[in-house]
């Protein structure tokens, strides 16, 4: 896993807080069948079909396909007028507010074979995104 986490962070290097912007959609979880344990599996779940909406004045929006349950609800509560802060030295966008120190979720952005993946810092869990709109 270090070494995929090394890898990945020397191909995210081209990733411009521009391109960030936008509504990005979770189309897979690599590695499900992989992943630790039955709590991670359930993270990876929860951001299936999520979308990612990164917007220019910075307020961030994250739109889940399933709503009810325990988890997803504390996560979107504390995602309510939520920012985002993207660091292009280290390809992270980190997402909170000022008051929390953006500090709700940080995600790791790379490119890997032409395909942009979000690794959820804290998590075993790595998206692979489509930016809605692209082909």
């Amino acid at each position: 896993i270090l070494f995929l986490l090394i890898s990945n962070s020397l191909l995210a290097q081209g990733i411009s807080q521009d391109e960030i912007i936008g509504s990005w959609k979770a189309i897979e979880v690599e590695g499900l069948e992989k992943l630790p344990n039955k709590q991670a599996k359930i993270m990876a779940t929860m951001f299936l079909n999520a979308t990612f909406k990164f917007q220019e004045d910075f307020r961030f929006d994250l739109i889940l396909k399933n709503k009810n349950g325990i988890i997803e609800k504390q996560l979107l509560k504390e995602m309510t007028n939520a920012k985002w802060i993207f660091n292009p030295d280290k390809s992270v966008i980190s997402i909170g507010n000022k008051s929390d120190n953006y500090t709700i979720m940080q995600i790791d952005v790379f490119e890997k074979e032409t395909q942009i993946y979000f690794l959820i810092k804290g998590s075993p869990v790595i998206l692979k995104v489509l930016k809605e709109g692209w082909n």
